[in-house]
């Protein structure tokens, strides 16, 4: 059983195996590997081997920044307030001599003036991916899933996830499904 407190930072390791005789599930070739999961409000959250990047982002007097291009490249804003000019003046002069490294707020009035501070956005990732396979010829897989997605995961316990592992493109190629039958259990953190 793998248990998943919301909330947490998680990998999953899984093994895949062939039912008629026990060896390990050769994922050699494999083309596309995602992995799906019941969200709390009846939705799916799916993981996938696709390379993807996260956004820049920080907090200061209650406003969210969060750069406007993925990856790395927002973790070089650093927006300077000085306590006399306005939130949107000094995005707005960021905005513009950056053009290519833009930031957004959501501050509901832009015309506050917040306390002389810099802030500075940090944690944007590039090249991520939340699927690997770190043995092919032994069938292991890791699923990475984050706190944001573990705080989306339908609580509850001998909960049940499936697995598609494609080997070439359809209609051509081959689709395996995978259903790990009550092996998941997500607790609510409730402290």
């Amino acid at each position: 059983m793998i248990t998943i407190v919301k909330g947490d930072d998680r990998s999953i390791n899984l093994y895949f195996v062939q039912q008629d005789n026990g060896r390990p599930y050769d994922l050699t070739g494999f083309t596309n590997i995602s992995v799906f999961f019941k969200t709390q409000f009846g939705g799916i959250l799916e993981k996938n081997n696709s390379t993807y990047d996260t956004a820049a982002y920080a907090s200061y007097a209650g406003i969210n920044f969060t750069a406007q291009t993925l990856g790395t490249t927002g973790n070089s804003i650093s927006l300077v307030f000085d306590g006399i000019q306005s939130l949107q003046t000094i995005v707005n002069a960021w905005n513009l001599a950056n053009s290519g490294n833009q930031v957004s707020h959501d501050a509901p009035d832009g015309s506050i003036v917040p306390a002389s501070a810099t802030v500075s956005l940090a944690h944007g990732q590039s090249g991520l991916i939340d699927v690997t396979v770190p043995s092919a010829v032994l069938g292991h897989v890791v699923v990475r899933v984050h706190d944001f997605d573990t705080v989306q995961f339908l609580a509850g316990r001998s909960l049940s996830f499936k697995v598609f592992i494609d080997n070439g493109t359809p209609p051509e190629g081959t689709r395996r499904k995978v259903i790990f039958a009550n092996a998941l259990e997500v607790v609510e953190d409730n402290i």
